[in-house]
């Protein structure tokens, strides 16, 4: 017995159940070939055999040094200070506990006097800045050749304190055999030294921060 033909509904659904598996295998087929696409370039950059297209700078997130400052340029004839008569105060603007302190001692031991440690409220990045008044130059003088790569800072002060800061870049004090500076001679000013204009100093901000953890 001869079956009866198809319906004409049924033909429709079963052309129409093919179109679109045809159409969801050209689809995932182009979706597979572009992601293998995507791998492969990708694998290619990383390998640079290809060059990246996009080039992001990559920032260094270390301190860096801050910006020089020139010394002032020391009064005439006048010898630096005997460190038995220069009075400091010392802060820490690192994150290393105990630092003030210890660098305090350390001043101490050689003859400063050390009048208060405190922690700064600002982190230096560089190795101390030492601040001073027009009167505490020559002292400056005598505590940035202890202190390696210090520098200095003159600003509207009568008291003859200075302060040093500590920053992320202090490595200690120098050694004795180190230092240059003759104490029974006067202060040779560097070249490119910076002429203290009294009435054009920036404003006495001390250090001022919370005592030393």
């Amino acid at each position: 017995m001869t079956p009866p033909p198809a319906k004409p509904a049924a033909r429709a659904r079963a052309l129409r159940r093919k179109h679109l598996q045809q159409r969801q295998t050209v689809i995932f087929g182009t979706i597979i070939a572009a992601l293998l696409a995507i791998g492969l370039l990708a694998g290619a950059m990383w390998a640079e055999i290809i060059p990246n297209p996009v080039s992001v700078p990559i920032h260094d997130p270390s301190p860096t040094a801050p910006t020089a400052l020139p010394m002032p340029c020391p009064p005439p004839e006048t010898p630096p200070p005997a460190y038995a008569d220069i009075t400091v105060d010392v802060y820490n603007s690192t994150t290393t506990a105990g630092l003030g302190a210890q660098t305090g001692k350390s001043l101490t031991g050689v003859g400063l006097t050390v009048e208060e440690i405190g922690n700064a409220p600002d982190l230096y990045y560089g190795s101390a800045l030492i601040t001073v008044g027009p009167s505490g130059i020559p002292a400056a003088y005598a505590l940035a050749a202890l202190i390696p790569e210090a520098q200095v800072k003159v600003v509207d002060r009568e008291s003859a304190v200075a302060d040093i800061t500590i920053g992320a870049a202090y490595q200690g004090l120098a050694k004795p055999e180190d230092i240059t500076l003759d104490p029974d001679l006067p202060i040779p000013a560097p070249d490119g030294c910076s002429a203290v204009a009294v009435g054009q100093l920036p404003p006495d901000a001390p250090a001022e921060g919370s005592e030393e953890s």
